[in-house]
């Protein structure tokens, strides 16, 4: 999703409050800027994960959600965990490190190249990892990082699923959301198509997903 697509369609119903709350923070800044003359930047951040995550059973966000599950199977030995819905949907993670690289890097980048690769009231710039994992393809990812050897089965009448909702925990749908694939990289809506931390600055990818999960458990439970 590209930043100019942006309000130009029906904000997914599950998530609008908290799609509503961020977009006003953007326009609010957008429009200091033009009045005030003041310099503020937003990022808008893909679905995110790290340390500090919110594991609990009920309201917690899809990976951290998985990786409770998925622990607590194995130190219980059961012989299968279900993830709801499908299995199918896809969504892009990035780790907590390398957003704080990325929103460093655009509260540097001076004020010509920032104007340059953005618009006075489209100024927001997506950050992502650029590449994104089925839902299934992740509960596999962190059944192995977890020692969990039993059976993974889906659930497709979840209704969760309609649509590529959310799963396994609150997973927001980012009004920013990246389907793209480039290493970390900040997208602009205009004809230069991207701003790459890893050509601009010498930032690589700083976590794989397998690594993350590995440290990131209840409570570093693997």
């Amino acid at each position: 999703m590209r930043e100019d697509a942006l309000l130009t369609g029906p904000l997914e119903p599950t998530n609008e409050p908290y799609a509503v709350a961020k977009i006003a923070g953007i326009k609010l800044c957008e429009s200091y800027n033009r009045q005030y003359g003041t310099d503020y930047r937003s990022v808008m951040p893909t679905n995110l994960y790290g340390p500090g995550d919110n594991f609990h059973p009920e309201n917690s966000h899809v990976l951290p959600a998985l990786i409770r599950r998925f622990h607590e199977a194995a130190r219980e030995g059961l012989d299968e965990v279900v993830i709801w819905g499908t299995g199918t949907p896809r969504r892009e993670f990035l780790h907590v490190d390398d957003m704080a690289a990325a929103s460093l890097f655009v509260l540097d980048l001076d004020k010509a190249t920032y104007d340059a690769n953005t618009e006075p009231m489209l100024s927001h710039i997506n950050v992502g990892c650029g590449s994104d994992i089925s839902i299934l393809e992740l509960a596999e990812l962190v059944a192995r990082v977890t020692g969990f050897k039993g059976r993974i089965s889906t659930d497709p009448s979840d209704r969760l699923d309609r649509a590529g909702g959310r799963h396994q925990g609150n997973l927001p749908l980012v009004p920013g959301e990246r389907r793209d694939s480039s290493p970390i990289s900040l997208r602009t809506s205009r004809s230069i198509p991207k701003i790459n931390i890893t050509r601009l600055t010498g930032i690589t990818r700083l976590t794989g997903l397998l690594k993350s999960c590995r440290r990131g458990g209840p409570e570093t439970c693997v």
